[in-house]
């Protein structure tokens, strides 16, 4: 009886996420992969992608308008 019991626990959960490497998951559930960061938080790529996505347009607004100034 005992037996069944953990079988059926082990079987009951299942592993939502497959490693890739060290800092890198597979997320079963949303299917995005994962970043490990250093504070031990596991960030979806797509969001570490829009995050530099929109710091890099920032940057490049900062130098047109730079640009324009010294044009002008």
């Amino acid at each position: 009886m005992h037996y069944l019991l953990i079988i059926l626990l082990l079987t009951s959960c299942s592993d939502n996420y497959d490693l890739i490497d060290e800092k890198t998951r597979f997320n079963k559930k949303s299917g995005e992969i994962e970043i490990l960061q250093e504070s031990g938080k596991w960030i979806d790529k797509k969001k570490i992608i829009d995050e530099q996505n929109s710091n890099s347009n920032t940057n490049n607004k900062f130098s047109e308008n730079n640009m324009t100034y010294f044009l002008l």
